[in-house]
């Protein structure tokens, strides 16, 4: 009996440890984090009438991903810089670029997992710290490769879709604008009273648009081709579903990263679509062979020639955005790539404007940048 009693005790003691140190310096109060605002341009001239797109490319710290009141402060930063720029008026559309909102699976966390030294690590405190939610995800999840990641984003999936609605919904009421809001990875996402929700189910790489008065249309955008070690724990949407919404500015879909790569994105709708716009992330250095980002590429788009000696950058203008614009003949596209110091994840390009047949991009910038093309 005695050695019973011993057993709980240590159980017991070991128990009160755990939740002492899970619930340690959770939320920590952060200081605000450098804009790094390095370029702000336009293309076009001023008319309101037709609208205009602005693309706001952030650089992202981790700090700004600790709670709500950090990522809302950060990303209410850039659009009062744009307004102050005089961008903003009852026609623009905002595009931001992907996982943007995917940082938020460390909201709330130990500030361990925000100084962590790489994502591996990050992800792994946030999973030994959230052991009584993790578990129950975990066993529940899918016959899927990895069943890890699933679980971890499965169970913050909530919270983060509480929060990116909050912002982005914020952003577009208070600026009276349309925004695109990157890309987010949530579970079994839908829309409900003008609202993002999370549900049980598959875990998609989404994108969604709100109106100026801050309610988002019902129609979800779910990335059609994730990157290959995405298809590990993302399901996949398909290009049939991807919406063509009806703005100021045309037209638009919304392609999500590499889908904009694909022929098939462009099968359907193409001949109403005039404007596509592209939330980016970009893991690989510009000046490097594209060869690890063809090996990314799953399934490879049937028109290109993986054997093609060209850079990454070379790459994203002839087979990305720019050339499928220029070959099926739609004059406007936009696309935002995510830029940031976030747990040593690679980053790179810069903002790229397809209007009218003409490439015109933003600055090879260690930052962020705001970039407006006006429709004429």
């Amino acid at each position: 009996m005695k050695k019973y009693r011993y057993v709980l005790a240590l159980f017991l003691f070991i128990t009160t440890i755990y939740f002492w140190w899970s619930n340690f310096d959770r939320n920590p109060t952060l200081k605000e984090t450098s804009l790094k605002l390095r370029e702000i341009s336009e293309f076009g001239q001023a008319d309101n009438s037709k609208g205009n797109i602005v693309s706001i490319q952030p650089f992202m710290f981790t700090a700004d991903y600790a709670n709500l009141e950090n990522f809302y402060n950060k990303i209410d930063s850039y659009f009062a810089k744009a307004q102050v720029e005089g961008f903003f008026n009852e026609n623009t559309v905002v595009i931001l670029p992907e996982h943007l909102g995917t940082g938020l699976i460390a909201e709330n966390e130990k500030k361990s997992v925000l100084k962590a030294s790489n994502i591996s690590k990050a992800c792994e405190l946030a999973i030994w710290s959230n052991l009584i939610n993790f578990i129950p995800e975990y066993l529940n999840a899918p016959d899927i490769p990895n069943k890890k990641q699933y679980a971890l984003f499965s169970m913050k999936s909530d919270k983060m879709a509480h929060v990116f609605n909050f912002v982005f919904s914020s952003m577009a009421n208070k600026y009276n604008v349309y925004v695109i809001p990157g890309s987010i990875i949530i579970r079994n996402p839908n829309v409900k009273d003008g609202k993002l929700n999370s549900n049980k189910g598959d875990l998609f790489n989404i994108s969604l648009l709100y109106k100026p008065d801050g309610t988002a249309y019902p129609h979800i955008i779910r990335k059609a081709c994730p990157f290959k070690k995405e298809q590990d724990f993302i399901k996949s949407g398909s290009f049939e579903n991807i919406p063509v919404f009806d703005l100021p500015i045309g037209k638009t879909k919304i392609l999500i990263s590499n889908d904009a790569w694909y022929p098939e994105a462009y099968s359907k709708n193409n001949k109403d679509a005039s404007v596509i716009l592209s939330p980016g992330f970009l893991p690989e250095k510009l000046d490097e062979d594209w060869k690890s980002i063809v090996k990314e590429l799953e399934p490879l788009p049937k028109d290109i020639n993986p054997d093609k000696n060209i850079t990454t950058e070379s790459a994203q203008l002839e087979h990305g955005l720019p050339g499928r614009l220029y070959s099926n003949h739609i004059p406007t596209g936009v696309s935002s790539f995510l830029r940031g110091d976030l747990w040593n994840v690679p980053n790179e390009g810069y903002t790229i404007v397809y209007n009218e047949k003409e490439i015109l991009t933003g600055y090879k910038i260690e930052g962020a940048s705001i970039i407006n093309l006006w429709l004429n």
